[in-house]
């Protein structure tokens, strides 16, 4: 990962997260802009975040294929802990819990105070949402 707070104010039409579609007529067209654009913001869209994150463990993998099928990755006993964002939905709160406690994980939820990210830890639901399971 590369942590900067260099480039957060977007170029227009040179960054990562804007694609120029106006001379494309048809689906070959589209999928070659879409490759040009990755093979030159690829770094930028997966592997870069800003300053506030540096503290963390983090590792990621890009992988792409044609193939319509989810791939399975077997993170065994890597994963410490999910962070929910203000806008996870509630509804998905139990299926969120019943992850964490099948991977021995904590869950801890974001919540944006004066434009700053700042992380709450409720618990620990492998402890305390063993009824999960059952």
């Amino acid at each position: 990962m590369n942590y900067s707070d260099e480039g957060i104010v977007l170029r227009p039409g040179d960054d990562a997260f804007h694609i120029d579609l106006t001379n494309v007529y048809n689906e070959k067209q589209y999928l070659h802009k879409l490759s040009r654009h990755l093979d030159q913001w690829l770094p930028a869209l997966f592997f870069r975040k800003l300053k506030d994150w540096s503290n963390e463990e983090e590792y990621r993998w890009v992988y792409f294929d044609d193939k319509p099928e989810a791939i399975y990755l077997n993170f065994e006993d890597s994963l410490e802990a999910i962070i929910a964002g203000e806008k996870v939905p509630k509804q998905f709160e139990e299926i969120i819990l019943k992850y964490c406690v099948q991977h021995k994980a904590d869950i801890t939820d974001l919540e944006w105070r004066n434009g700053y990210p700042t992380i709450s830890h409720p618990g620990q639901p492998y402890i305390t949402h063993r009824h999960l399971l059952k």
